[in-house]
């Protein structure tokens, strides 16, 4: 399932990378990383979407995201 929207992969990833500059222990800490995982992923880098995704799911091995971040990084 694929959900078009006007923000490429990109610029999401420079939006979360400012918002956890500015907001590091902010709300949405999770769902943040979990967008981290996804924008990497689109982009191709694989192995960082890969690193990223075993931070995340140590920190939440079973958070609402975890399917999907799971999913995503797949190898």
């Amino acid at each position: 399932r694929t959900t078009r929207t006007p923000w490429s992969s990109e610029a999401a990833l420079n939006l979360l990378d400012k918002v956890r500059h500015d907001h590091p222990n902010g709300y949405f800490v999770e769902e943040r990383q979990a967008l981290t995982v996804i924008a990497l992923a689109r982009l191709g880098k694989h192995a960082a979407a890969r690193q990223q995704a075993a931070a995340f799911l140590r920190a939440y091995p079973n958070g609402p995201f975890s399917d999907r971040v799971r999913s995503v990084a797949a190898p």
